[in-house]
């Protein structure tokens, strides 16, 4: 498991932390391979469709990324 894997399990469940009933450990979820897996060209073909703005990053055009990005 790589450390990338690790964090990825423990911040997750960190969020899904339950009160009562099942509890997973970080190993279990590294067993099931549930992290997903950082694809360099999605990131860079997602940034296409992205513009920055003073009040944060936006679509540069909805209907392209719908119809382009998502197909």
């Amino acid at each position: 498991m790589t450390d990338m894997d690790a964090r990825f399990h423990r911040e997750w469940l960190g969020l899904v932390q339950p009160i009562e009933g099942l509890v997973f450990a970080v190993q279990v979820l590294a067993d099931a391979q549930i992290a997903p897996r950082v694809r360099v060209e999605l990131t860079e073909s997602l940034r296409e469709h992205i513009e920055e703005h003073p009040a944060g990053p936006a679509l540069r055009d909805v209907r392209e990324f719908f119809t382009g990005f998502l197909g």
